[in-house]
């Protein structure tokens, strides 16, 4: 954990936020398998002394300054600078240090992604070389220790000893210092005071009360996980007339928000029918079109505000499962901004914007899925289309509807191609919430068990669709994916597909179709250039849980776990090609030159995508730009013999 926090921190904006770890003093009982750690995962230590004094030189200049140009710099652009030599894989330059002092250049602040590493005899002899450290030119500012819970006394004496402010445990400290993230006890701010000892005046993180010297001792608390469902799920084949009883007596007007389709099928009717034989005033508003925009739920709003319903009933696929969420909010809430509604957050409920509560004017908002793909009667999210044509998730447990009935025959008539599209897009779902660093025990089982439903069911609902027990599985298996991902989120083959979607008009589900084996392999990195920050993910795991679903599955037995993540990819593109599913972006009749044209654009928007942010490795704007060409050409694997393609991101 100490190795990924290190990492963490120094690769977050190349090592400028201040609190980042300068040196690193390491016992000598574990200092050998730490350096091992560090250089497998990206450090390179420097060898020769002119390398090590070429490079010090770089950093500090002869008048014991920092050197302005430096900072924020790679690796690779500070070893030019310095004239020397390093692995173009460097994420990290470090040198073994002895000394501390003006002669010694390393044991200065060096904003940068240089490390300097300090050997300790023991603890007490580590205490005195970070307390050196702190004084020589770190007075009042961060320190950090790595050690058990358990070893109270270590935590107290060093927090007592430290000449700094800010004391972090087991935390990395760029973000344990920035306050919140890690920890409950620091307040969030890019401002962090040294107080009088370094020769600031205030000592915390900055705000208008700071007029006193306070000393912040920080340990790891981890958030208080959970599940959240709707209220009541109803599932079986033929429920509609049952589950709709619940309504007796506490409804009087129901809205139904469907789109055309829903209607001139017939499909509305089952609906309305069950309605009126319960003495039900109902108003059907089937204007809901594929991907709804903003004006989509004005017209909304505007139908409701003419109806005045106590109920609402969503039917249909994605689109108006979402519409129905959002028009509610906005229904009850006119005074709330669209921007607010789609800002982004790194945890959904310490979000700076906080939803309202919903119910007073619609009692219950009831989402029937007549597809097997979006999962969306389970989840807390809607995603809306906005003016520039990308598409925006907007997220809050308040959208969470009140009952979901999943019942398998609304989706029988659905043709070949929507079966295998929302069928690949359950997949999706279940796989990113089964590897997100938000995963749980609750949310992985889902998870697990949605994969093995997709794997028996989906060629089947494809290529037999009057297999009900097929339809029937995809239908379960697209809800039980919707509590999984609603509650661990999902991961940037959602955010790729979303930008890829927007601009070239491909059906969602294929889009995920199109990336995920490519993402997979991209996540199954032991050494990821980042990795995303979140308390309960402390080291990286995507392959071992790509693994996991692999053993699930039955593929490769006795395998390591490369050779299982393999297989799974195999098992899933071969999937893909059952159903009848274009294996790339070309076979989806995109234009290589536009494509080209396109990718850095929809590379910055699958960046800033809320999906992002729970995706196992954290990405570069230029490898999703990879990503993107990889997909253009094809699967990473052959079709033929299986047998596995070069893949430079996975490194």
């Amino acid at each position: 954990m100490a190795v990924s926090s290190i990492f963490m921190s120094k690769t977050f904006d190349n090592g400028m936020i201040c609190a980042a770890e300068q040196a690193v003093v390491v016992v000598d009982d574990v200092y050998d398998v730490f350096k091992k750690s560090l250089e497998e995962r990206g450090a390179y230590f420097l060898q020769e002394a002119a390398s090590k004094k070429a490079v010090g030189d770089c950093i500090v200049k002869d008048n014991l300054k920092i050197n302005p140009d430096i900072v924020g710099k790679s690796p690779m652009e500070i070893a030019a600078m310095a004239g020397i030599t390093i692995p173009e894989t460097t994420l990290v330059i470090a040198n073994e240090v002895e000394e501390i002092g003006d002669h010694e250049k390393w044991s200065f602040e060096k904003l940068s992604p240089t490390l300097a590493v300090y050997r300790a005899k023991d603890f007490e002899d580590g205490v005195r070389i970070c307390k050196d450290l702190a004084f020589h030119g770190g007075e009042g500012h961060t320190s950090a220790l790595y050690t058990s819970p358990l070893n109270r006394k270590r935590v107290e004496r060093f927090e007592r000893e430290m000449p700094t402010y800010h004391v972090l445990v087991d935390s990395p400290s760029t973000f344990g210092a920035i306050g919140d993230m890690y920890n409950f006890h620091i307040d969030p701010s890019l401002t962090l005071g040294c107080g009088t000892a370094g020769g600031n005046s205030v000592s915390v993180n900055v705000g208008p009360e700071n007029l006193l010297n306070y000393k912040s001792v920080a340990e790891k608390r981890e958030n208080m996980q959970w599940i959240r469902v709707p209220p009541t799920i109803y599932f079986k084949r033929g429920i509609i007339n049952e589950a709709l009883a619940d309504l007796r007596g506490s409804s009087e007007r129901v809205m139904v928000v469907t789109d055309p389709n829903m209607k001139e099928l017939g499909v509305v009717d089952t609906v309305t029918d069950a309605l009126r034989d319960l003495d039900i005033k109902c108003h059907v508003h089937d204007e809901v079109a594929p991907e709804p925009s903003f004006q989509c739920i004005r017209d909304g709003i505007e139908a409701m505000q003419h109806f005045k319903p106590d109920t609402v009933i969503a039917l249909g696929g994605g689109s108006p499962l979402d519409a129905a969420k959002v028009m509610r909010l906005l229904y009850e809430h006119p005074e709330l901004k669209v921007t607010d509604l789609v800002a982004r957050f790194l945890d959904i409920r310490k979000r700076i914007h906080k939803f309202p509560a919903l119910g007073s004017k619609i009692k219950k908002l009831i989402e029937i899925p007549t597809t097997s793909g979006t999962g969306a009667e389970m989840t807390p999210f809607a995603v809306i289309s906005a003016d520039d044509g990308y598409k925006y998730p907007v997220c809050s447990y308040a959208l969470t509807p009140d009952m979901a009935i999943v019942d398998p025959e609304f989706a029988a008539g659905m043709p070949k191609t929507l079966t295998a599209n929302t069928g690949y897009d359950v997949l999706t779902h279940a796989v990113e919430s089964y590897v997100s660093v938000m995963a749980t025990d609750y949310t992985q089982a889902l998870s697990a068990r949605a994969v093995l439903l997709v794997d028996r069911h989906l060629s089947n609902a494809v290529n037999k669709p009057d297999d009900m027990a097929a339809r029937e599985g995809m239908h379960n298996a697209s809800a039980i994916a919707g509590v999984a991902f609603a509650n661990a989120f999902l991961g940037i083959s959602h955010s790729m597909a979303h930008a890829l979607g927007a601009r070239f008009h491909i059906p969602h589900g294929l889009c995920n179709a199109l990336v995920l084996s490519h993402v997979m392999l991209y996540n199954a990195s032991t050494h990821p250039t980042k990795m995303t920050a979140f308390p309960q993910y402390r080291y990286p795991q995507a392959k071992k849980h790509y693994a996991e679903l692999a053993d699930m599955l039955g593929l490769c037995p006795g395998g390591s776990d490369d050779d299982k993540l393999h297989a799974l990819v195999c098992r899933f593109e071969h999937l893909k090609a059952s159903a009848g599913m274009p294996l790339s972006v070309a076979e989806c009749g995109v234009d290589k030159d536009s494509y080209a044209a396109a990718v850095h654009d929809m590379a910055e928007h699958a960046f800033d995508d809320q999906c992002t942010g729970a995706n196992p490795r954290y990405p570069l704007i230029k490898e999703l730009e990879a990503l993107y060409l990889a997909a253009y050409d094809g699967p990473p694997i052959d079709m033929n013999t299986c047998a596995r393609q070069i893949y430079s991101l996975n490194t």
